[in-house]
């Protein structure tokens, strides 16, 4: 068995597009199902970075993946997911800015936790929160939670590590 912190919810007042913000703390002994460590290559063949040092955007603009592009695949439940990355943040959605995708949190809330669609092909899609899709935005790189829909820009390829 895979053991993280014992998870305690804790509500906040907030409230952004009808998503109650939800922080959970970590204590001791919460059970996961599963654990691998991943690379997530996106639809403009680069793979998604957790950015480096102080960078909390969360892009995908590597040619190669090395230690910044690669992430813990947490499985919570049957299709709920969190990505831990390198720098052993959270990846999360932050729906009170843009929907954007950063990796700046150290407990799993609601914002950190992701709905995991299998597509064909080794493909997945995540939705968050806010109940739109991890989107890809071609222009700047940059990885947001703003789409109704599951086009090429939302599939995301999962390159299981195996060392």
């Amino acid at each position: 068995n895979i053991f993280i912190r014992k998870i305690e919810l804790v509500y906040t007042d907030y409230d952004h597009n009808g998503v109650t913000k939800h922080e959970i703390k970590q204590g001791i002994e919460e059970n996961i199902r599963d654990k691998k460590r991943i690379s997530i290559k996106a639809a403009n063949d680069k793979y998604v970075c957790a950015g480096g040092l102080g960078d909390k955007m969360v892009l995908a603009n590597r040619d190669k993946p090395f230690d910044w592009e690669t992430f813990t695949l947490l499985q919570l439940d049957k299709n709920k997911v969190a990505l831990l990355s390198y720098k052993n943040k959270f990846l999360s959605a932050e729906l009170n800015s843009k929907a954007e995708i950063t990796s700046t949190r150290i407990n799993i809330g609601a914002w950190e936790t992701f709905t995991i669609i299998k597509l064909d092909n080794d493909f997945v899609a995540f939705k968050a929160a806010n109940g739109k899709y991890l989107s890809l935005d071609k222009k700047s790189q940059q990885i947001f939670a703003k789409s109704d829909s599951i086009g090429e820009n939302e599939k995301f390829n999962l390159i299981i590590k195996t060392k």
